[in-house]
């Protein structure tokens, strides 16, 4: 979660919930997964919430208004486990909504010459983008 001050100063706002994916493996039904999440962000929009959390001088308990732009964003950290084209149509079909977006940070590069890894640097801008907004 991404917390930032509000305008006054005194309340936390959560602006960013991110959920860590190893790979796209986790869930066939992906656009179900999409739809849920949309429909879970929106409800949470504009609401005020408790959390807490311990410290090395204690428990803290505050409250945290959650934005009105509240976005929940799917970090997959690798894109094997799922067909190319599958993948493209999962990630522009989160990317289409105002409530989820998607980033995926490193590719599987396999065929007859070459089985390697490469580093998404334009998807880990993105994503650095995409947080500081």
């Amino acid at each position: 979660m991404r917390l930032i001050k509000n305008d006054e100063g005194e309340l936390f706002q959560a602006t960013h919930l991110f959920d860590l994916k190893t790979d796209l493996g986790f869930n066939r039904l992906f656009e179900d997964f999409i739809t849920e999440k949309r429909e879970f962000i929106k409800n949470k929009r504009g609401q005020r919430v408790w959390s807490s959390w311990n410290e090395s001088d204690g428990y803290r308990r505050k409250e945290i208004e959650i934005s009105s732009t509240l976005k929940y964003t799917v970090v997959v950290v690798i894109d094997w486990n799922i067909d190319k084209s599958a993948l493209s149509d999962l990630v522009n079909l989160a990317n289409s909504t105002d409530e989820v977006n998607m980033f995926v940070l490193l590719n599987h590069i396999k065929d007859q010459e070459r089985d390697e890894i490469d580093i998404n640097m334009s998807e880990f801008a993105k994503l650095d983008a995409f947080i500081m907004n």
